[in-house]
């Protein structure tokens, strides 16, 4: 009965918020990409389809727009609730080409020396972790949401870390063009 009467809980029962991070990553992401492909094009290419693959599976399996847009039907929403199950296996699937995207980056910029080595390290800990779900998940096993859970305090510090990189590095390219 919540999940009818008070919308915030049907968007985080529909995970609104998980589809919002996802964007958040991509555009967190985007200057990276710009700077990787300056030095290295061939390594960026793969980069950002792992990245849009992993956003627009996470788009159409998500369906908190559609509890958005049939708030007010109590049919379409017992529908949406017994179809979740089936739309969890494309989101699991977003996921793992999320941490998949997430050691490959990791790894392409430590090549080419983007950012430090605690970047690096922290992005191979974060995403190492948070890609143990997938055999957990194909093995079956009930807990298999465990290593992103583990992986989350690691990724937090891991894209904060790349967004001080990318903020520092316009400031810098900033202060020299005032210079």
């Amino acid at each position: 009965q919540t999940l009818y009467s008070i919308p915030l809980v049907g968007f985080i029962y529909f995970k609104f918020f998980d589809i919002v991070n996802v964007f958040l990553i991509a555009v967190l992401f985007l200057p990276t990409f710009m700077r990787l492909q300056s030095r290295n094009r061939k390594t960026a290419v793969p980069g950002i389809v792992l990245l849009l693959t992993s956003v627009i599976l996470y788009t159409v399996s998500n369906q908190a727009v559609a509890y958005w847009m049939n708030i007010d039907n109590v049919v379409e929403l017992n529908r949406l609730i017994q179809q979740s199950s089936s739309n969890a296996r494309l989101g699991h699937l977003a996921v793992f080409f999320l941490y998949t995207f997430g050691i490959f980056i990791t790894v392409a910029t430590q090549r080419v020396a983007l950012f430090s080595i605690w970047t690096f390290r922290l992005g191979v800990l974060a995403n190492g972790i948070g890609i143990l779900f997938v055999p957990l998940w194909v093995a079956g096993i009930p807990y298999y949401l465990a290593p992103i859970i583990f992986a989350a305090p690691f990724t937090v510090m891991w894209q904060f870390n790349v967004a001080m990189h990318t903020m520092k590095r316009k400031t810098n390219l900033t202060n020299k063009d005032k210079s």
